[in-house]
């Protein structure tokens, strides 16, 4: 009468809304699963819902976000888990990091490097190409559909 028959323990680990009653359900909730009563389960999971959205609305509403929109931002941060300050981890790694990985790693014995291709006729260092021959390029293109850029030859 005076001691529960059943004892719930929240650890620093649980997210903030677990609370006891919220954990007692949500262990209900996993026999009802596990035995195949899926329409009970489905009630209790609306019911825990219910208990989490209150008991967040709670703690949002003691913020007063009108004067103070930072702590009511580092409220809901807390209460979904997510952290102000990303790792720092993505400063360290950079793409030349992950090629040097990947290619230390690379243990393929018949891979050859492809072939350089040309993207033009009779390139060479020395050629230039004048802004003339561009606007005379772009003056005898046909008003053909667009291609797989989706710009209309009119529009070049």
């Amino acid at each position: 009468m005076y001691y529960p028959e059943q004892s719930v323990t929240v650890t620093s680990s649980d997210p903030p809304y677990v609370t006891p009653v919220v954990k007692y359900m949500l262990r209900q909730n996993n026999k009802l699963l596990r035995s195949g009563r899926i329409e009970k389960a489905a009630a209790l999971a609306t019911k825990i819902g219910l208990a989490i959205e209150d008991y967040n609305s709670a703690e949002l509403s003691r913020v007063n976000v009108m004067s103070n929109a930072k702590s009511m931002w580092s409220k809901v941060r807390q209460l979904t888990g997510r952290s102000k300050h990303l790792d720092n981890c993505h400063s360290t790694i950079s793409a030349e990091v992950l090629n040097d990985h990947y290619a230390t790693i690379s243990t393929d014995v018949h891979y050859t490097v492809p072939r350089v291709k040309s993207t033009c006729n009779n390139c060479d260092a020395s050629s230039h190409v004048s802004e003339w021959q561009i606007f005379n390029i772009l003056d005898t293109l046909r008003p053909t559909s667009t291609g797989l850029d989706n710009i209309p030859a009119w529009f070049l």
